[in-house]
């Protein structure tokens, strides 16, 4: 188990424990501590040198099966794809090269920082003795699954053939990214998302943002606060109780967005939308963002976590001279394939409600109550 993974499954344990919440004041104190100890590496990032120059892959999978079963893999049981977990990921994804050395070599040198500031930040483990009982069981597990990770490549290989969308007509990119070591004031994925909402106009477009995980804190309600004013509409998609695999964030999200959308008033409109798939059949894991012909793809969830504490990267392209390509990329997401319900504040508070008369969510629901949580979502 990854460093980061452990940590999450004792957050989680802690969190459980009523007890903890006598104990909340005193953590509060430890916030330099805590903030390390949350801290999650989020990138999701492949880079390669080869004939076409510096090629990568950058968006929202990691590399597991659940990230990668296509949407016709899904109904067939037979070659069981699902097996072990809770269900299959949408996701998002950019694939490309960059065939100017220096901007490779930059792009190339982004691995060195994101290395060096994770490597600060935790002790390398110790190795395995070759000789040892575990060494020796981890050994025989990789080579049983190596054999079925080659027939799934084969599929994968087939479908990297097809491609998905394929375009010269990109005006501009630019790649931006977060470091477990910046300043507040130099995370860059921040700076780049509140540019482009509060750049916007009604005449460009709307705003669409598609996230696995939403919840909005000051920073970012204050930028679409400035483009809802200014006429511009927006909406936001998100997982909805049944797809999401952290409810906790759908949770605090219902508790705040009567005084979200007190505060998001203008001419233009904002609406929230979840993904209305029953337990178990899908969740949403794609981070893909559009405003006007504007589309950013990365790692970067809607939520404090992703500009604050984790590690995250996007890439934003302009298609001005396509705009045609950018609303075929985001069609479908939004189009028909999906079914998306609108969350309206009445439907929240259901939803809450219910969550309140589960006894499983009690101290939960408690915690959110502390500045400090909210601030972890």
């Amino acid at each position: 188990m990854a460093p980061n993974d452990l940590k999450m499954v004792l957050l989680q344990k802690l969190f459980s424990d009523p007890r903890v919440l006598k104990q909340i004041p005193e953590l509060m104190r430890m916030e330099r501590f805590l903030k390390n100890y949350l801290r999650r590496l989020h990138h999701k990032k492949l880079l390669a040198t080869t004939d076409r120059g510096y090629e990568f892959i950058i968006g929202g999978r990691n590399i597991s099966d659940e990230y990668h079963i296509g949407l016709d893999e899904i109904t067939d049981k037979s070659r069981g794809l699902l097996e072990g977990r809770n269900y299959p990921f949408v996701d998002s994804e950019v694939s490309g090269s960059v065939t100017s050395t220096a901007q490779g070599k930059e792009f190339s040198e982004s691995y060195s920082r994101l290395w060096n500031a994770y490597s600060d930040l935790y002790e390398t483990p110790g190795r395995f003795n070759i000789n040892s009982k575990e060494y020796l069981t981890q050994q025989k597990n990789l080579q049983e699954k190596s054999k079925v990770f080659e027939e799934r490549i084969e599929d994968l290989k087939k479908r990297v053939e097809d491609g998905t969308l394929k375009s010269d007509d990109v005006l501009d990119i630019r790649y931006s990214e977060n470091l477990y070591h910046s300043a507040y004031s130099k995370k860059e994925i921040m700076h780049d998302w509140k540019r482009v909402i509060e750049e916007m106009t009604p005449e460009k477009g709307q705003i669409d943002m598609v996230m696995a995980y939403l919840y909005l804190y000051p920073e970012m309600l204050n930028s679409l606060e400035i483009a809802i004013k200014k006429g511009v509409d927006i909406n936001l998609y998100t997982n909805s109780m049944t797809t999401t695999d952290l409810s906790i964030v759908n949770l605090a999200s219902y508790q705040k967005i009567s005084e979200w959308k007190k505060k998001l008033q203008g001419s233009g409109k904002i609406k929230f939308f979840e993904l209305g798939l029953e337990k178990g059949s899908g969740s949403l894991h794609a981070k893909i963002f559009k405003a006007g012909n504007i589309v950013g793809v990365g790692s970067a969830n809607l939520d404090p976590r992703t500009f604050l504490i984790d590690t995250n990267n996007v890439m934003f392209f302009d298609f001005s001279s396509n705009p045609e390509m950018a609303e075929e990329i985001f069609e479908r997401y939004i189009g028909g394939a999906y079914p998306w319900e609108e969350l309206t504040e009445q439907k929240a508070q259901f939803i809450l409600q219910k969550a309140k008369e589960d006894p499983k969510n009690e101290h939960i629901l408690e915690l959110m109550n502390f500045k400090f949580f909210e601030d972890q979502i």
